[in-house]
């Protein structure tokens, strides 16, 4: 049989994984959020100089993590996409590559062949 270059199964299996990966982005993400720290476990000199920085960082981490889920989510959309592309042109091409081996057999030998 004839085959083609394009790979769908590959990247079908490429897109299962950045999905696992965007899964476990989020339930890091999840559980960040799930962290609090309430303005007396910082005490008095945590309160005044530690607390604000903290929730900038958290914020910003945050704010990455969301990208990150966003990018991770996008990336696996365009494989899964590009994966059905593949398989309707290798599909196409494997018919055309058939076409033309039916023609071929249907086609008259020239005396003395």
């Amino acid at each position: 049989m004839t085959e083609t270059v394009h790979n769908v199964e590959k990247l079908l299996q490429a897109a299962e994984n950045v999905d696992k990966m965007s899964d476990k982005g989020r339930e890091i993400q999840s559980a960040a959020k799930a962290i609090h720290i309430s303005g007396h476990e910082w005490g008095a000199v945590g309160g005044m100089f530690f607390s604000d920085d903290y929730s900038d960082a958290v914020g910003q981490i945050n704010e990455h993590l969301t990208l990150l889920n966003g990018t991770l989510t996008a990336i696996e959309s365009g494989m899964e996409e590009t994966a059905k592309t593949y398989a309707g042109a290798n599909q196409a091409i494997l018919d055309r590559i058939s076409a033309l081996e039916n023609d071929l057999k249907d086609t008259p030998k020239p005396a003395g062949a």
